[in-house]
């Protein structure tokens, strides 16, 4: 549809997605409390800004994508956005993906979560008791 629309439509097309992610970064991650809970994780794993590894920002990374159930590059995304990392250091993440997804990956494992877990099984829990609480009442 939008090639069929010229260029014009090409570039809408773009701002509405760039308005659209905006949107969604603001809603899954507010910026104040995305930062507040970024310096909590590095202070509860003793870590030092100024002398910052790349595996520590990876695990602190996968621990922001933790809480807020979003993929490794929203968060690559959002530590720029609200400056805890310079666009600098954020297209050096990028270009580096291929050997920073498979620590992501490591320390994703490690996490309580069911983020990047997904299974063809589909269950509501207590659904059981439920059905039992409801057969009881008639």
């Amino acid at each position: 549809m939008w090639e069929l629309a010229g260029e014009r439509g090409v570039l809408e097309s773009k701002i509405e997605e760039r308005i659209i992610n905006r949107f969604a970064a603001e809603l899954l991650m507010p910026a104040k409390e995305f930062r507040k809970t970024f310096w909590v994780h590095m202070e509860k794993l003793g870590l030092d800004p100024s002398r910052l590894r790349l595996v520590d920002l990876i695990r602190v990374i996968v621990l922001q994508m933790n809480d807020y159930m979003v993929p490794y590059e929203s968060v690559r995304k959002r530590v720029i956005e609200t400056k805890i990392i310079t666009q600098k250091f954020g297209d050096v993440l990028l270009k580096n993906e291929e050997t920073i997804l498979p620590l992501v990956n490591a320390f994703s494992k490690d996490q309580n979560t069911m983020l990047d877990r997904v299974t063809a099984k589909k269950t509501i829990p207590g659904l059981r008791n439920l059905l039992e609480t409801v057969e009881k009442g008639r």
